[in-house]
């Protein structure tokens, strides 16, 4: 079976090309170009890195983009869905802990309501509430004239 690493490899040895020159001139590091070559995608950066490398390589060397990118689907085994979150947030587990930080807020703004509540009626206690009358001087029973 024919694959699009062995297709890319083929044809750069048909035209003595090392890989140290197709990197120069594709700006992909040979060490990804090896990768391509041998098959092993999942080495790449990412889905869209490997895709983008086969086509680039392809182009380079004059194959048949569409044929070349027909083999690299078949053989890739990349996820089929496409994902709009990054791997790691998409996670129930971070969900979780966003619900509990939604959690924590409002507890804080409760309290923080309660306590400003708290606040104004302690201030206000004067209109509610005889205000306290402490006589320092005279002293009771005292004469003063």
């Amino acid at each position: 079976m024919t694959t699009a690493g062995k297709e890319l490899k083929a044809a750069r040895l048909s035209k003595n090309l090392q890989l140290e020159d197709v990197s120069r001139s594709t700006k992909i590091k040979p060490i990804f170009l090896e990768y391509i070559e041998n098959g092993e995608y999942q080495k790449l950066p990412s889905d869209s890195y490997a895709h983008g490398f086969v086509r680039n390589y392809a182009l380079f060397l004059g194959l048949d983009e569409k044929e070349i990118m027909a083999l690299f689907r078949r053989e890739s085994n990349f996820e089929k869905t496409q994902r709009v979150l990054p791997k790691g947030i998409d996670t129930e587990r971070e969900f979780q802990n966003s619900q509990r930080r939604i959690r924590s807020t409002y507890v804080l703004v409760i309290a923080v309501f309660i306590i400003f509540i708290g606040f104004i009626l302690f201030q206000y206690r004067n209109a509610f509430l005889n205000p306290s009358l402490t006589i320092i001087s005279p002293i009771d029973k005292s004469l003063i004239n």
